[in-house]
């Protein structure tokens, strides 16, 4: 059964896995060539010494790229079941509803931590060839705070999309808007660390919502 599940989903992400993956290599790339230009153009010690100086994220273009990954991610799987109330075909599977839901999440969720570790390697390889290890891991930390802001955006899309009632999205709209939005201001190297703990335990929270909304769905389709 879940195997089945498995390749139903696997069948709606696969082209945006791919996607993502793309945009991902290719902001890495482009990152790359602003390094090596400037410093063909200014030098090395010198952009080392404003990225220290000023935290200049020189790696801005990957800000947004796991935000809109999980947001897209959350809509090709999740909108088609709302959309032609297909849940109601779902729940009359030998598995309850959270057990639906949740591995569809865990789906969703195991493709995203995927790609953000292919990110990521993809990133330390590309800047380690222009800065020395110091600059290299505070950058990659940096990231995490931005990959945990994909997650919240994938989860919080797919809860807000779930739930059949109007009022209950818009709500959830706001929370996940502004629980993503305080993980995308960070405005020094690894200003975050500290707190991805209580990040990742609103993660979890939002893993369990989405029950929430599917108890509503199931009472809908009886």
């Amino acid at each position: 059964m879940y195997k089945s599940i498995f390749q139903k989903e696997w069948t709606k992400l696969r082209w945006v896995l791919l996607a993502y993956v793309i945009v991902s290599y290719f902001a890495i790339f482009s990152i790359s060539m602003d390094i090596y230009h400037a410093f063909k153009v200014h030098g090395a010690v010198k952009y080392w010494n404003n990225v220290i100086a000023y935290q200049v994220f020189f790696f801005n273009m990957l800000k947004f790229i796991p935000v809109i990954g999980g947001f897209a991610l959350a809509i090709f799987q999740f909108l088609p079941e709302s959309l032609n109330n297909r849940y109601k075909l779902g729940f009359h599977l030998p598995i309850s509803e959270k057990k639906l839901l949740l591995f569809m999440l865990l789906v969703g969720m195991l493709i995203i931590v995927s790609v953000n570790l292919l990110t990521t390697i993809g990133f330390y390889l590309f800047i380690s060839l222009f800065f020395p290890a110091e600059i290299v891991n505070v950058s990659v930390m940096s990231l995490l705070p931005w990959f945990l802001a994909g997650m919240i955006a994938y989860l919080g899309t797919a809860t807000t999309v779930t739930e059949p009632n109007w009022f209950q999205r818009i709500v959830l709209g706001i929370m996940t808007y502004f629980s993503m939005n305080l993980l995308l201001q960070q405005e020094s190297f690894s200003q975050y660390t500290p707190v991805l703990g209580y990040y990742i335990l609103i993660i979890l929270v939002y893993t369990i919502t989405i029950l929430f909304p599917g108890h509503r769905l199931r009472k809908g389709s009886k």
